[in-house]
């Protein structure tokens, strides 16, 4: 079993959301970001984020990855507070 936080970028996505289940099943804390970027319906994207809000080691911050004042927190530190 890992342990540890990681950030996943498009999260709420198809290939997001997998991948952040299987670090979740694996043990790892994960900060997912997704800007809602219109390539798959909203609806989608909110049910993907639904399902993974059950467990308690993942936190959702909806943002664009090109928001450096909205990221800088998570990456100076805020990661480290999510570990297990």
């Amino acid at each position: 079993m890992s342990s540890g936080s990681v950030l996943v970028t498009g999260a709420a996505g198809f290939v997001g959301g997998h991948v952040c289940r299987a670090l979740l099943d694996a043990g790892w804390s994960v900060v997912a970001i997704d800007n809602f970027d219109p390539f798959y319906a909203r609806a989608f994207k909110e049910a993907v984020v639904t399902a993974l809000r059950a467990e308690s080691r993942f936190q959702f911050i909806e943002t664009d990855v090109r928001d450096g004042e909205q990221l800088a927190p998570l990456l100076a530190g805020g990661l480290r507070s999510l570990r297990p």
